[in-house]
């Protein structure tokens, strides 16, 4: 009995909920790519960098006492020029990270992704960035935490090349991520041609 309430957890820890389809669906952050405001606003032939830096507290079991820590890791972003947004902490190559959609409205870049099916929670998650130029970012806010939560510097755009196929992005193939269905069958019958 034991093992099947693991397994049910489990099962249903990975699934993408009702509430995150429908924050993509019909919201400014459903996927449309035809939005041509988006390329002019940022560089699209490679991906911005920051550095996250969190300070923290841990217990030293050995001595018995708290430690202060500090943990350090690079971020890499990518904004393709239909609207799609790639992140990932670890290696750009391997495309390994989460997808979502972008906006842009004046300076600000809306981002708003998932992570992966599989993952322990769906991590519906907002970030916003202030535009400085064409190649620095500048962090403003993760959900619903700013960034002196954590210290996090300005993005600076690498240029590089090739990027994660959008293409073989979990989430732009799924028909609820798209604004307008028809347009996604239209593109689902080009992939299955090539």
């Amino acid at each position: 009995m034991r093992i099947s309430y693991i397994f049910i957890f489990f099962l249903f820890a990975g699934c993408i909920t009702r509430q995150s389809k429908d924050r993509f669906r019909n919201t400014s952050f459903c996927f449309a790519p035809d939005r041509s405001n988006v390329v002019k606003s940022v560089n699209i032939n490679g991906y911005y960098q920051f550095e996250y830096t969190y300070e923290y507290d841990t217990r030293n079991t050995t001595k018995g006492e708290w430690e202060h820590k500090v943990s350090r890791y690079n971020l890499q972003v990518v904004f393709y020029p239909d609207g799609l947004f790639f992140g990932e902490s670890l290696d750009i190559k391997k495309g390994l990270g989460v997808w979502g959609s972008y906006y842009v409205q004046k300076d600000t870049i809306y981002v708003q992704y998932l992570n992966p099916p599989g993952s322990l929670t769906d991590g519906l998650t907002n970030e916003y960035y202030k535009i400085v130029d064409e190649n620095m970012l500048e962090f403003l806010k993760i959900g619903s935490r700013s960034k002196e939560a954590a210290q996090i510097s300005q993005g600076k755009f690498i240029s590089f090349g090739p990027l994660p196929d959008p293409n073989k992005s979990w989430l732009k193939n799924k028909s609820w991520f798209w604004c307008n269905r028809e347009e996604f069958k239209k593109w689902k019958a080009g992939q299955k041609e090539n």
